[in-house]
């Protein structure tokens, strides 16, 4: 529908002229980043502040309204700071993430393409049943698509997960995987795993 009106506005506006202007800051970390698992936002602006309370309570435009406690940070201290912000996004941003269960994702970009390779790590893969296998490609799945978004990744992305012989199983974790990029508002395709065992992601 926006772009359709675009497309009319395009046609009866003379040039130059701005045909559309996406939201501010606070309105588009609130409509990409909020959900039902946010309990807390903190902010250092009351200007800031009016405009949460009217976009989640009054402006009706978040679709996934929760009970989240809204506060206006009251020190004198940077925000970023008192928070840890800026050390936070270093960590979460570093190439290797770990699995609960002793495995890790190692995630490398260069520019369109990304490749993230699922490391067995502690996890002991001659040790352990298909089944514990299955399960830890699974968490990793899950880890993966939350890091998606996170880094904002997008282009082509190649998954190379812990190998697994059963057919049945390479089903499930595509199917995992599908389920855990649902909710991306980014489009997404995922390609069932290759010969090699490699997972094929597009992402917008």
């Amino acid at each position: 529908k926006q772009w359709n009106f675009i497309q009319k506005a395009a046609l009866t506006t003379s040039c130059p002229s701005l045909l559309y202007k996406d939201q501010d800051t606070i309105k588009k970390i609130l409509r990409d980043s909020y959900n039902n698992n946010v309990t807390n936002i903190i902010i250092d602006s009351k200007v800031g502040f009016k405009k949460i309370l009217y976009t989640l309570n009054y402006g009706k435009k978040i679709s996934n309204i929760s009970n989240a406690d809204i506060q206006l940070y009251p020190k004198s201290t940077c925000i970023l700071s008192n928070f840890n912000i800026k050390y936070s996004i270093m960590e979460v941003l570093k190439p290797r993430v770990q699995l609960r269960s002793g495995a890790y994702i190692f995630i490398d970009s260069v520019e369109a393409l990304t490749i993230i390779d699922v490391n067995s790590g502690s996890f002991n893969q001659a040790a352990n049943s298909r089944e514990a296998i299955l399960k830890t490609n699974c968490l990793a799945a899950s880890e993966i698509a939350y890091q998606l978004q996170l880094r904002n990744i997008n282009g082509i992305i190649i998954i190379d997960f812990i190998d697994m012989q059963l057919e049945s199983n390479k089903k499930k974790l595509f199917l995992e995987m599908k389920k855990e990029t649902y909710r991306d508002r980014a489009k997404t395709v995922i390609f069932p795993l290759t010969q090699l065992g490699l997972m094929q992601i597009t992402r917008q």
